[in-house]
């Protein structure tokens, strides 16, 4: 349940290359299973992969760190529901049936930031709820600001000064104005 370093091997252009480290480390055993498709999503390592003796196809998920020359890793699978929802959706399509209720809650989740992600590109005005406490700031809970569209990833609160990348926006809830 915990993290696990080890002294990477792995580099690309001088840093450590999280996805070769992924590949090696969770690709290396064909007897037990394989990859079918990964990627990584920031720090994150998402994976389809198929067990050997059922043919069974199912989401694994693997969030990275480094550390100097260490390379960590917490590895979990989709039963486990990690509350990590950016899979991409080709690897998502691959993952076989299921009727594990954690794994299903799982993929609904990333399907639903799938889909927010594509109606947020989309709106020019939207309402977003923060926190009690955002960017350094304490807002009242309930606050909402309308935020106007300047590209496709950045949205600003004009009158408080805010910036929102599309990743912060998709972390809290919003609705859509226009």
């Amino acid at each position: 349940m915990g993290w696990t370093y080890y002294c990477a091997t792995e580099y690309k252009n001088g840093k450590i290359d999280r996805l070769a480290e992924c590949r090696k480390e969770f690709g290396s055993n064909p007897e037990w299973a394989a990859i079918v498709k990964d990627a990584m999503v920031g720090s994150i390592y998402y994976a389809a992969m198929k067990l050997t003796k059922t043919g069974e196809v199912f989401g694994l998920i693997v969030l990275t760190a480094v550390d100097k020359n260490e390379f960590g890793y917490k590895d979990m699978d989709e039963t486990m529901h990690p509350y990590n929802y950016d899979c991409p959706v080709g690897i998502l399509n691959l993952l076989t049936p299921t009727n594990n209720e954690m794994a299903l809650e799982w993929r609904a989740g990333c399907y639903v930031k799938i889909v927010k992600r594509k109606l947020l590109v989309k709106a020019k005005k939207i309402q977003l709820t923060l926190p009690e406490y955002y960017n350094g700031k304490y807002y009242k809970p309930k606050d909402v600001v309308n935020l106007t569209r300047y590209s496709k990833s950045v949205w600003a609160d004009t009158d408080r000064h805010i910036g929102f990348k599309q990743s912060d926006v998709l972390r809290y809830k919003f609705t859509i104005i226009e």
